[in-house]
């Protein structure tokens, strides 16, 4: 990698890639424009960020009713085995 000493100078930077600084210049500059125009932050945005942490809580609960239902159902088949068992006996 060259060293500094190595380095085109300003001037030389300038007439080499003129075109391409003044581009980039005005990119940064329009860029720098568009996001304090877009400060307000998005409608969309401001949903997802409301509304993905509803969708994992209601995931979670859905998964935990899914776990109390088939818990549920092997008590009842539990309860029905006893009570067979102690008639029979």
């Amino acid at each position: 990698m060259p060293g500094p000493e190595e380095w085109p100078s300003r001037q030389q930077w300038r007439t080499k890639f003129g075109l391409q600084v003044r581009l980039l210049t005005f990119l940064r500059s329009a860029n720098r424009v568009r996001s304090s125009i877009t400060s307000m932050p998005d409608i969309p945005l401001l949903f997802q960020a409301f509304l993905a942490p509803a969708i994992f809580v209601s995931a979670t609960g859905l998964l935990i009713l899914s776990i109390n239902v088939r818990l549920m159902g092997m008590v009842t088949r539990l309860r029905q085995y006893t009570h067979a068992r102690h008639d029979a006996a």
